[in-house]
């Protein structure tokens, strides 16, 4: 089975100055794989606490990977992140809840949560990366893939900003959304869709027509999906997922 998005999946949640803030209610099927692209605003050279991720049914949030002021170099103001979440049986309606840890004035966020099927429900996130840029027309970066199969989601935060009127996802990716948040932060969420990644290749993700100026921080996370999880275990020898024991 292949990583799907479901319809289910919520519209972007947006929050100017605003944390905690919730998505809108959804009802995601049996088997499922939350994921949650995150961009957030900070004060000026002052690095955020950390945010967070709940829900009104009470499931185990993981923080993947949290990209902020000083994670790495350039130091720049700005967050972006990515959590995940997996559901067995639906719980029903609910809505999931994201909580910034800026300061009140610089709590400004935007949020998707995804829902997925298909995906590995034991292991389901590959690879996980992060990285920031300052200014430049466009931006990229990349994964060894640890399966071949798996499919890549970055999630992109300007602290400055600036237009996306004029973003495009990079060769072999799909742009799923792009906006601006109260004048405050700007993100685009970029999934690699041609190929799937490949088993020790480098998959990149990545946009162009950024405007000059920008402050950008990323993440990106690697999905695995069950017929990836399935083929790599056949592979390696293991009996498939469900086969009967070997009678003796």
């Amino acid at each position: 089975m292949a990583l799907v998005i479901d319809a289910s999946t919520p519209v972007v949640a947006v929050a100017n100055a605003q944390s905690p803030a919730n998505t809108a209610t959804f009802t995601p099927p049996d088997d499922v794989l939350l994921l949650m692209t995150w961009a957030g605003d900070s004060a000026s050279a002052t690095d955020p606490s950390t945010p967070s991720v709940s829900d009104t049914q009470a499931l185990s949030w993981t923080t993947d990977v949290w990209d902020h002021r000083t994670t790495g170099t350039p130091t720049l103001d700005g967050q972006a992140a990515i959590f995940h979440a997996t559901q067995g049986v639906s719980g029903g309606a609910m809505h999931a809840t994201a909580t910034s840890g800026a300061p009140p004035v610089n709590n400004s966020q935007v949020f998707t949560c995804y829902v997925i099927t298909g995906h590995d429900p034991v292991a389901p996130m590959g690879v996980i990366g992060s990285n920031r840029q300052s200014s430049g027309s466009s931006l990229s970066d990349g994964y060894t893939g640890s399966i071949t199969g798996g499919q890549g989601f970055m999630i992109v935060c300007d602290w400055n900003a600036g237009s996306t009127a004029t973003w495009a996802a990079e060769s072999g990716c799909t742009l799923l959304d792009a906006g601006t948040v109260g004048g405050l932060i700007s993100y685009g969420v970029v999934q690699r869709t041609d190929p799937d990644g490949m088993l020790g290749a480098t998959t990149t993700l990545g946009l162009t027509g950024l405007v000059t100026g920008g402050q950008y921080h990323w993440a990106i996370a690697e999905v695995i999906s069950l017929e990836a999880a399935i083929a790599a275990a056949a592979q390696a020898g293991y009996p498939a997922l469900g086969a009967s024991p070997p009678m003796f």
